[in-house]
């Protein structure tokens, strides 16, 4: 087996004994250039990497499958971070130290980073429950975001705004830091086609604040 890539961001799996293509990986890395691919020795693994999105990704290659599956994989931001704020010490009273950073950057991803363990580090996930709830989130970039950690579990309590979209606008989300996922209700803007700039949520978790280009600002309950 032989592998390369190609400047369309693919990887070609080489069959050498029947001398043709055995498979194609089509973007693995979201569309970014391969940086370097290397397979384990003895083993049916493959490592692909990609300095344009930060990724390291591994790969096995299964029996019957016609694509190889990815088996783990280590990223971070593609981008520069515009914004990071501690996450987590309140159930650690002897030394309330935050165990995480919840970061967001202009390659689109809101990201958990476990400052313990990297393996548990992850992005928060854009996929809705419903395909009619689609609103054009997947192509944002997140602008501003602000939580609170006392009803993590009771409701989603990380509020963000965006910027991009289909129009340009794409009114703020409720993120659940439980599930690391974004929630089903979209929040419904009160001032029509104005974008919102800033968030804020209540050090309580009941509300949220938004901030509009034009001066005002709304609450809201969450």
């Amino acid at each position: 087996m032989a592998t390369a890539s190609n400047r369309h961001s693919s990887i070609a799996l080489w069959d050498l004994n029947a001398k043709k293509i055995w498979a194609e990986m089509k973007h693995p890395h979201s569309a970014h250039g391969i940086s370097s691919l290397a397979f384990i020795p003895n083993e049916p693994v493959l490592l692909s990497a990609s300095e344009d999105d930060n990724s390291i990704k591994m790969w096995f290659l299964e029996k019957g499958q016609s694509l190889p599956r990815l088996l783990r994989e280590r990223c971070g931001h593609a981008e520069a971070p515009h914004k990071l704020r501690f996450y987590g010490g309140l159930d650690d009273p002897a030394n309330q130290g935050a165990r995480n950073l919840v970061t967001c950057s202009k390659d689109g991803n809101l990201r958990d980073i476990s400052l313990l363990n990297e393996f548990q580090s992850m992005n928060f996930s854009k996929k809705k429950q419903f395909k009619q709830m689609e609103d054009g989130i997947e192509a944002t970039t997140v602008k501003q975001f602000d939580f609170s950690q006392f009803r993590e579990k009771d409701w989603p309590a990380v509020l963000t705004c965006h910027e991009g979209g289909p129009n340009g606008q794409i009114s703020p989300h409720l993120w659940s830091y439980a599930n690391h996922s974004v929630a089903k209700i979209t929040i419904q803007s009160l001032v029509k086609n104005v974008k919102v700039t800033s968030v804020a949520v209540s050090l309580c978790g009941n509300f949220g604040v938004l901030g509009y280009e034009n001066g005002l600002i709304s609450k809201f309950l969450l």
